[in-house]
C-alpha cells in the first residue's frame, strides 16, 4: 500500500495531467474551427489602372462627399495618374526579372557546376525566361531592344 504522502503526490499530479490534457483538447478544438491561413500573404493586384481608378474615385467620392463635377474631374485626373503608376509599376517588376536572369547568368559563369546542377540552372533560367516574355509582352512590344538577356542561350 502506498503512505499518504504518496497518494497526495500522485493524485496532485493525475490533476495536473487531467488538467493539462484538458488545456490540450479545447486549444485543438478551439484552433481547428478557425480558417487557415492563406496560402500566400503576398498580393497579385489583377486589376487594370482604369478599374483602379474607378474604385478610387468611388472611394473618394464617397469619403469627400464630391459633387458630380467634382467627381467627373478626380475620375478624370486618377485615370492619368493610374495609368503612370502601372507603367512604373510593370517596368520595375520587369527590371527585377531581369535582373533575376543576369544572377542566373552569373551563377552558371562564376559556379564551377556538375553537370546535372548547370542543367537544373539552365532549366530555370528558361522557365523564367518564359515567364518575362509572356508576363511582359505589351511592355517587350514598346522596348524592342528591351535586353540581351532575354537571349535564351545565355546560361
Amino acid at each position: 500500500m502506498l503512505s499518504p504522502a504518496v497518494q497526495r503526490s500522485l493524485s496532485l499530479v493525475l490533476s495536473l495531467g487531467t488538467l493539462f490534457a484538458a488545456g490540450l483538447a479545447l486549444g485543438y478544438r478551439l484552433g481547428s474551427s478557425r480558417q487557415p491561413a492563406p496560402a500566400t500573404t503576398r498580393q497579385e493586384s489583377s486589376h487594370s489602372a482604369d478599374e483602379w481608378a474607378s474604385h478610387a474615385s468611388l472611394a473618394l467620392e464617397r469619403d469627400l462627399s464630391l459633387s458630380p463635377s467634382q467627381s467627373s474631374l478626380v475620375r478624370s485626373h486618377l485615370t492619368t495618374v493610374s495609368r503612370g503608376i502601372f507603367l512604373e509599376r510593370d517596368r520595375a517588376l520587369f527590371q527585377i526579372h531581369l535582373r533575376l536572369l543576369e544572377a542566373h547568368d552569373i551563377l552558371s559563369k562564376d559556379l564551377t557546376l556538375a553537370d546535372a546542377q548547370r542543367s537544373r540552372l539552365k532549366a530555370s533560367r528558361e522557365k523564367l525566361r518564359t515567364l518575362i516574355t509572356e508576363k511582359f509582352a505589351p511592355l517587350l512590344k514598346d522596348l524592342p531592344d528591351a535586353s540581351p538577356l532575354l537571349k535564351s542561350d545565355n546560361v
